[in-house]
């Protein structure tokens, strides 16, 4: 019974960072069109590609999540010190690419890598405040 309650659970939390990855995907390539036609080419390119990469970050870290669920604790430490290693490994590809390559600018990839957490805290602190006094 308890098992079933947490794998429902577990379903729409994934659900949720799902909806919420896509939501600022979108808005992140929106931005970077936007800034595209206005001739920031570079400035463009390395937004969405942090964006992207800032998104596949939130997608692994609710991925791996349900996994440190009912788990030992020092079992639990090691997925979470895994996950943490290996989503820090994989933030440093966008940051080296827009070292290596011109194409892309290097701060605006690091501001997009960015995307998701200032996302969700201006969606729970800001939107979050005007739904209540709504």
């Amino acid at each position: 019974m308890i098992d079933d309650e947490i794998e429902q659970g577990v379903v729409e939390f994934r659900r949720a960072y799902r909806r919420m990855s896509r939501r600022f995907f979108s808005g992140i390539v929106l931005l970077g069109l936007v800034i595209f036609m206005l001739g920031y080419k570079a400035v463009a390119r390395g937004l969405v590609l942090g964006g992207l990469f800032s998104v596949i970050n939130f997608n692994l870290m609710a991925h791996f999540l349900p996994y440190q669920l009912g788990v030992a604790r020092a079992r639990a430490s090691v997925i979470a010190f895994a996950s943490l290693l290996g989503r820090l490994l994989l933030l440093s590809i966008p940051i080296v690419v827009a070292l290596k390559w011109d194409n892309f600018n290097a701060v605006a990839t690091i501001v997009g890598l960015f995307a998701v957490p200032v996302g969700l805290f201006i969606e729970k602190v800001f939107l979050g405040r005007l739904c209540q006094h709504s």
